[in-house]
């Protein structure tokens, strides 16, 4: 990395940007822990919306220019960007360093943060009393309030009154500009403007957002297509063999080759954690094939950084999250209109073949009414258990799918990726980007760091690098929350961001019962939930711990009286347990725990018997529904 003038080195590590104010650490004040290093999330909102945007503006300028970018060719694009940006528009020379610097960075939209945030304020002043006030009747039409255009007219010209009542000398009365003028004046900001600010940003995209002709890919992982359907499949357990219902597929498939680039197969409804899944089993290399499954014949070549993701304007996609990580990565995010299935055809297509080619040679085949009627037969509907759905799901992608030609015999997936590949090479994640990616790829927060460490989830995480920062903080920094990345499979650990250094280091929760070891977010907030049930003091490791363990108990219980009994409403509450257990392709494949050993001896009440008035309700697998039948101690 090339020095900085002015800037500190804090052992290897130097700060990206010059324009930081560095606290005076040195590597003999502290330990030396394991750095990752600085993302988005860790500028303020202002500064990442301004990167962002200029992101989006150099992107567009990309995709049009025609030659360098040198004033001639910048010029006649930025006048047109003005349809598309609205008329406050970069100069050239401004647009020509945007691009200059994000180039030098490695295309890291980073890069493009301000560097002069403390030069004071920059916004454009009014010529004029008449104009601010002119401009400050315009920013209350763009309002969510929605105010008619007369509406803002009048109150422009009440409030000009009432000053000018004072005002005897008629050359320093306030000149009102007509109806007629504020109205060419408001339409003349951009359409997507008007919308973001009266109706929300949400609904502004949906109507903008750049929806592309289906022109052929020319390269792998041009563009990538992203969805999620319900398998027609009813799989079991892998130790009880019991049924737990219908999972949830989400695959992430590339334009060019055809190819599957990973998969996610879980009970987890469409939302942050198959999609997390999904990405990082495509981008990663799949090591795991030869060891894990070696019946498998092929290899499965298929992972990298996709240029673009198709996805579908559901609100598991929709938001910061998907968007900002893929920002964060230089992955281009394009939406498409919902109920559109059509312009995402090749994942859609998919489905259709893994339904048809792949369960329709499964004996036993399933469906929907078996869980409406929750009458599951393990002799008459008998099915394949989880792990062997998953090897059986592999090997026919990497055996089968991949080698196979389509119907009108014009290409094989595995030749064209292996064709693509060697003609233009798609980029990869290095080691160390690779390692990132759990960190990026992150919940987000901000929290105070006080002596005891860092209070989050109701957990406390600290260690002695940790503290050995805090030494070196002044009194502002003691003041400012610090940002806090939680990796929602594994809450053992979290990563913060030290400001002084510009890096994240990893904290520790400090557990001394082992409560968050291999602990998902999702099933401690469910512990928490039944925690602040029956107990009214804080909650601490120690309580939370002891919820762990009654909720194995009644789990555990359920468990014994499914395998004992086959009652007909087990299905419903197997499929919850999966739910709850992380059942899916990433991580195991029953909900038996491994540490039942040391179960109560005592009898557990039938916490999860099905209520007699429930049965003419309508069978949905909802979590919700299964936690509040867990009463407490």
């Amino acid at each position: 990395m090339t020095k900085n003038r002015g800037v500190k080195e804090f052992g290897i590590f130097q700060d990206e940007f010059t324009d930081i104010n560095h606290a005076d650490f040195t590597k003999n004040d502290i330990h030396q822990p394991v750095f990752v290093k600085r993302d988005l999330d860790s500028f303020t909102e202002n500064d990442k919306a301004i990167a962002i945007y200029r992101l989006n503006y150099i992107l567009w300028i990309q995709s049009n220019i025609c030659g360098g970018w040198t004033q001639k060719n910048l010029i006649p694009l930025i006048e047109k960007s003005k349809i598309k940006f609205g008329e406050q528009t970069p100069e050239w020379r401004t647009l020509a360093r945007w691009w200059s610097r994000y180039k030098k960075s490695g295309f890291k939209v980073t890069s493009l943060i301000p560097q002069n945030q403390n030069k004071g304020n920059r916004n454009p002043r009014f010529d004029n009393y008449e104009e601010e006030l002119t401009q400050n009747a315009i920013s209350d039409y763009l309002n969510k309030k929605k105010p008619s255009i007369a509406s803002v007219y009048q109150d422009y010209k009440d409030n000009i009154t009432i000053q000018n009542e004072d005002r005897h000398d008629l050359n320093k009365k306030i000149k009102t500009i007509s109806y007629k003028g504020l109205y060419k004046k408001i339409k003349k900001i951009s359409k997507y403007t008007q919308v973001s600010a009266r109706k929300g940003k949400y609904e502004a995209e949906l109507d903008f957002r750049y929806i592309a002709s289906h022109k052929p890919p020319t390269r792998v992982l041009e563009r990538v297509e992203l969805d999620h359907t319900p398998i027609d499949l009813i799989l079991l357990d892998d130790e009880l063999l019991v049924p737990l219902g219908r999972a949830y597929l989400t695959l992430l498939i590339d334009s060019y080759s055809h190819c599957i680039l990973g998969f996610n197969l879980g009970f987890d409804e469409p939302g942050f954690y198959p999609v997390r899944n999904t990405l990082l089993n495509a981008f990663k290399p799949k090591t795991y094939i030869q060891s894990q499954y070696p019946n498998i014949i092929h290899d499965w070549p298929c992972h990298g950084k996709p240029e673009t993701i198709v996805v579908d304007n559901g609100v598991e996609f929709w938001g910061n999250d998907l968007e900002q990580t893929c920002k964060e990565l230089n992955i281009n995010v394009q939406y498409n209109p919902v109920r559109k299935p059509w312009l995402k055809p090749l994942v859609e297509r998919s489905f259709g073949i893994i339904n048809s080619k792949l369960l329709d040679q499964i004996p036993g085949k399933t469906f929907s009414s078996i869980l409406a009627r929750c009458d599951y037969d393990p002799v008459k509907d008998a099915v394949l258990k989880f792990s062997t759905f998953i090897e059986l799901l592999h090997q026919w992608i990497i055996d089968d799918y991949h080698f196979r030609p389509d119907s009108r015999k014009r290409y094989i997936p595995y030749l064209l990726w292996e064709n693509g590949t060697s003609e233009f090479p798609p980029k990869q994640f290095t080691e160390e980007e690779q390692k990132e990616l759990d960190v990026i790829i992150s919940f987000t927060d901000r929290r105070s760091h006080n002596t005891g460490g860092i209070d989050i989830h109701s957990l406390r995480y600290n260690s002695e690098e940790l503290a050995d920062y805090r030494k070196m903080y002044d009194e502002k920094q003691l003041k400012t929350k610090v940002l806090v990345k939680t990796n929602p499979t594994d809450i053992s650990n979290i990563h913060v961001f030290i400001e002084g250094i510009g890096k994240y280091i990893k904290v520790p929760c400090i557990d001394t019962v082992g409560y968050t070891s291999g602990l998902s977010l999702q099933q401690h907030n469910i512990n928490r939930r039944l925690q602040r049930e029956y107990i009214d003091k804080s909650t601490d490791v120690i309580a939370l711990a002891k919820v762990r363990q009654k909720l194995k108990e009644r789990i555990q219980h359920e468990v014994d009286e499914i395998t004992s009994s086959r009652k007909k409403h087990t299905l419903k509450h197997a499929s919850r347990l999966a739910k709850f257990q992380g059942v899916n392709s990433q991580q195991r494949s029953t909900i038996v725990s491994t540490d039942y050993s040391e179960m109560h001896s005592q009898e557990i009440p039938d916490v999860l018997k099905e209520d007699p008035a429930s049965k003419a309700k309508d069978n949905n697998d909802e979590w919700e529904e299964f936690v509040s039948k867990l009463d407490p101690y």
